[in-house]
């Protein structure tokens, strides 16, 4: 098992450093359960995740919306997991949605050292509402072939060690002419830290960064356009109180500034609600808010004085929880 999981983080940077080309349609979500196929393998549970996001900026602008659920179900025997992903997107004149299943497997790699690895094989499809793309009447863009749909495969890495966690996902696009890996479709990293005060209080920081490419289409000069941006930069700092409130407050730098509740209502179901107000300046200021939903399946409730990761974690000081306690 060893060999096979290394044979994956040695394939998954090679691909990395193979294709230089990226981008994504949805650069400032920091949901990683909708993005790294690798993020649930940590849980002793069952989980249903959904979340709906609604941007919104001046008056009259078009506001695109966001709807993504996740479901993942751990199996009994070799800490393997499945999961199943959609995603759907509301850009504006463009339609993307993405539908993927996924595996994962975790493994302890040293003392209190565990890395997981998930890859998730999906399609996406990407459609165009020509109706409402406004042109000059002698601009001819009937052979431009918009509405596409490609096969996509996820791969996903995700290491805690102690109480830090890190991970790194992305997507490559499979060209479906001739079914080559064309080019990473987006890149993301996560990595945070969580400092346990007493049994009831916990901060937890983590970074998010996502780099993608912008595809634009010049239709009067029959080109399509790829445009890289700057990476996308996300940094906040969660409270859990009481082992029922999170409240987060972070900023996405030149973009937005966020804010989050999240209520753990019984030991099944979270809810949690994200309002973020834009600092940034063209397109890319805007603001948004965001509704979220958890539903644990048979949640095991932990005992004090004992943490565990599938049984592995051991004993622990009398009020310290394990670290994907903090996580999920």
């Amino acid at each position: 098992m060893k060999l096979l999981l290394s044979f994956v983080v040695v394939f998954f940077v090679g691909i990395v450093v193979g294709y230089a080309q990226y981008e994504s349609s949805s650069p400032s979500i920091p949901r990683q359960e909708f993005f790294n196929p690798a993020f649930n393998a940590y849980k002793n549970h069952g989980s249903f995740n959904a979340m709906f996001r609604q941007q919104w900026a001046n008056s009259g602008a078009h506001t695109p919306e966001m709807f993504a659920a996740n479901l993942f179900v751990p199996t009994k025997k070799y800490g393997l997991g499945l999961g199943g992903t959609i995603v759907s997107e509301d850009i504006g004149l463009r339609v993307v949605n993405t539908v993927t299943a996924s595996v994962s497997q975790g493994m302890r790699i040293g003392h209190n050292a565990y890395l997981a690895a998930g890859i998730g094989l999906g399609l996406k499809l990407e459609s165009y509402q020509r109706s409402k793309i406004k042109a000059y009447p002698e601009v001819d863009f009937s052979d431009v072939k918009m509405n596409q749909s490609h096969p996509v495969v996820k791969l996903g890495l995700m290491g805690l060690f102690g109480y830090n966690f890190v991970g790194v996902s992305s997507s490559l696009r499979v060209n479906d002419q001739d079914f080559d890996f064309t080019y990473l479709t987006g890149v993301d990293f996560v990595a945070g830290r969580v400092f346990v005060l007493n049994y009831d209080f916990a901060f937890r920081t983590t970074l998010v960064g996502k780099y993608y490419k912008q595809t634009r289409y010049n239709i009067s000069a029959g080109e399509i356009e790829d445009e890289f941006v700057s990476p996308v930069i996300d940094w906040s700092v969660s409270c859990l109180m009481y082992d029922k409130i999170w409240l987060s407050a972070g900023v996405r730098f030149d973009q937005a500034i966020t804010s989050m509740v999240n209520y753990r209502l019984n030991d099944q179901l979270n809810i949690g609600m994200k309002y973020e107000i834009g600092i940034g300046s063209g397109y890319n200021r805007f603001n948004s808010q965001g509704l979220y939903l958890t539903y644990n399946f048979k949640r095991k409730k932990q005992k004090r004085g004992y943490t565990f990761y599938k049984g592995v974690f051991g004993h622990t000081s009398r009020w310290k929880k394990s670290l994907n306690e903090y996580m999920y």
